[in-house]
């Protein structure tokens, strides 16, 4: 009976053994991958802006629209502020802001601004700030090096270039007002 006893503990002991021998030989072959981090983007803030001496109102006006034709995008999708400087300017803006209005710009997109104080060279002026994404260049994934490199850097690069508003999903908006 004792030779039994020994047996099974010797049995247990051996089996014990073994499980230890084939979990560190299962962990120690099992590759190790990082946590993974994504690519980082740079938001960039770009202003547009125009200035406008008024000699000659149609002559003005037709260059303001051309300004607005070359920047229509931007000024549908970003907030446009008109500066007025003179009464000639205080027109035209009014009637700017009717027209974009006309064409589809809401109006609190588009904020009227100004005074009579002859400080400023111009009579009229125009500005919006457009936000772009500067996304790095994602490396070619190779067969073989799972882990080795950033994974997803392609679909959050293309993510994020898609944005229309990519200022809105900073931790802090409010920096750029």
């Amino acid at each position: 009976m004792m030779n039994a006893i020994r047996f099974a503990s010797h049995r247990a002991v051996v089996i014990r053994f073994l499980f230890a021998v084939f979990m560190s030989s299962a962990v120690g072959c099992a590759e190790h991958i990082s946590e993974r981090q994504g690519p980082t983007f740079d938001v960039i803030p770009i202003s547009y802006g125009y200035q406008l001496t008024i000699k000659h109102e149609s002559q003005a006006w037709e260059q303001l629209l051309d300004y607005v034709d070359q920047h229509w995008q931007t000024i549908t999708q970003e907030p446009v502020t008109i500066v007025w400087t003179s009464v000639k300017g205080k027109k035209m803006a009014q009637r700017l802001k009717q027209h974009l209005q006309k064409a589809g710009v809401s109006a609190e997109q588009v904020v009227l601004s100004g005074s009579q104080q002859a400080t400023q060279h111009f009579d009229l002026g125009l500005s919006m700030t457009a936000h772009h994404v500067l996304s790095p260049l994602c490396p070619y994934a190779s067969i073989g090096e799972y882990g080795a490199i950033e994974g997803g850097c392609a679909p959050e690069s293309g993510r994020w270039q898609s944005m229309v508003h990519p200022e809105k999903m900073l931790v802090n908006p409010n920096w750029a007002e």
